[in-house]
């Protein structure tokens, strides 16, 4: 088995001069427990045990989003895990994503309608604002691993496929990319744009994206 694993930490500025270092931990422990654990979702269920605390508020956890796929050195088939909004994308025929909303529609209509009217907000402002809004299990179908008491990862079992995508938040990923092979001029040219309806007041310079492909001629097949 080979174990592809995309992380990203949940940094809350509210957090002050702690909010990298919970970052940080929250990345380290739950990259320690997917290299110890014998299937990713064992892995994401033994960190987020670690990291949550029980007395600590809303968001005022160590936190991490993660998309983690286990893949069958013999065929290509295998399982996904997702914590939050990272993405899985698969090649059948076509791409496809396996990724559902992290957030429930209602909590999806209050957040989008906060970033149109605040565009430009700072760090703290934003994550003020999410704590706000998004500070309730209620509003997730799927939370940061640490988040809250219950973890809900989404996960599946996949085969055959051809390729597989692990991304990060931030990537901006869409069929239409992937169909037409612009994957690397994406990420190389259009992440350096900021689309007049993105979220952020910058381009997502920190986006992690893995690209597996399967190839039978070769013993592992994996490429």
């Amino acid at each position: 088995m080979l174990r592809v694993a995309v992380m990203d930490a949940a940094v809350n500025a509210n957090n002050g001069a702690d909010a990298a270092e919970m970052g940080h931990h929250a990345v380290d422990t739950l990259a320690a427990e997917l290299r110890r654990r014998p299937s990713a979702l064992d892995g994401i269920e033994a960190a987020h045990r670690r990291l949550h605390v029980p007395s600590h508020g809303p968001f005022r956890q160590p936190m991490a989003t993660c998309a983690v796929v286990d893949l069958s050195m013999t065929s290509p088939s295998g399982r996904w895990v997702i914590s939050a909004d990272s993405e899985v994308w698969l090649r059948e025929r076509s791409w496809r994503s396996v990724t559902g909303d992290a957030l429930t529609p209602a909590a999806r209509r209050d957040w989008d309608g906060w970033l149109r009217e605040h565009p430009g907000a700072g760090d703290r402002e934003r994550w003020s604002a999410q704590e706000a809004l998004l500070g309730s299990p209620d509003a997730w179908n799927n939370p940061s691993v640490g988040a809250f008491a219950e973890l809900n990862p989404a996960s599946g079992e996949f085969g055959p496929v051809e390729e597989i995508v692990v991304s990060s938040d931030g990537a901006r990923l869409s069929p239409d990319i992937l169909n037409s092979g612009r994957l690397h001029d994406h990420l190389r040219n259009d992440l350096q744009v900021v689309p007049a309806d993105h979220g952020h007041p910058w381009p997502h310079g920190d986006v992690t994206v893995l690209h597996v492909s399967w190839d039978g001629r070769h013993d592992a097949g994996l490429m």
